[in-house]
């Protein structure tokens, strides 16, 4: 056997420590252009929820003075349309309930 503090053993520690400061120094910039890479498009993704988000809003507003609009322009028209889905979502509701009621 060989004995623990042996020169060939103190050599092979030392070139494991060299070769793992080699790795490590290799290593850094890789690690910095990846989180450079990851923080762009960590901000990227961002700027495209805030954009698509902003999109969501005018589409919104659009829809919201389209639909006010209408209504000033076709009043009986827009009641009679919200009389119209008010009772087919109540038809809608109790066919719901008493098909549970049944089972």
């Amino acid at each position: 056997m060989t004995p623990v503090n042996s020169p060939n053993l103190a050599e092979a520690k030392q070139h494991f420590s060299d070769g793992a400061s080699s790795v490590a120094q290799q290593a850094r910039p890789i690690l910095k252009r990846a989180t450079e890479e990851v923080s762009a498009l960590a901000h990227q993704g961002l700027d495209a929820w805030h954009s698509g988000t902003q999109q969501v809003r005018d589409r919104a507003h659009q829809a919201s003075d389209t639909t006010v609009s209408y209504i000033k322009d076709k009043p009986y028209t827009s009641v009679l349309m919200a009389a119209a889905g008010g009772a087919a979502l109540m038809a809608l509701a109790a066919m719901l309930t008493r098909s549970r009621y049944r089972d």
